[in-house]
């Protein structure tokens, strides 16, 4: 293709499926694809490609919801040590991605 991955955005959480974006640069253009998240984030750790995921996603997922009961989460404190933990831990059937 002859493109380079700017980024990948995990953008939405739907009835426990995850769906994802992988921005492209292609010949000077912008390019956004559809991907099964566990591809894109594949590509983004392999490229060095920032991760980017929506707030509404972050708040809906099970598996960030490790904080305190009756408080509410606070996801801008999370460390980058913390993404790749949770990252690593992660496997595709966690995303059970539907197209």
């Amino acid at each position: 293709m002859g493109g380079a991955i700017e980024s990948v955005q995990i953008t939405d959480l739907k009835e426990n499926t995850y769906y994802a974006l992988i921005h492209l640069s292609v010949a000077g253009r912008a390019v956004s694809i559809d991907s099964r998240p566990s591809d894109a984030i594949a590509l983004a750790l392999r490229t060095k490609s920032p991760i980017y995921v929506a707030k509404a996603v972050l708040e809906a997922s099970s598996v960030l919801q490790q904080t305190e009961e009756g408080k509410e989460p606070d996801f801008a404190n999370v460390s980058k040590e913390k993404w790749a933990e949770i990252l690593e831990k992660m496997s595709p059937e966690d995303f059970k991605y539907k197209m």
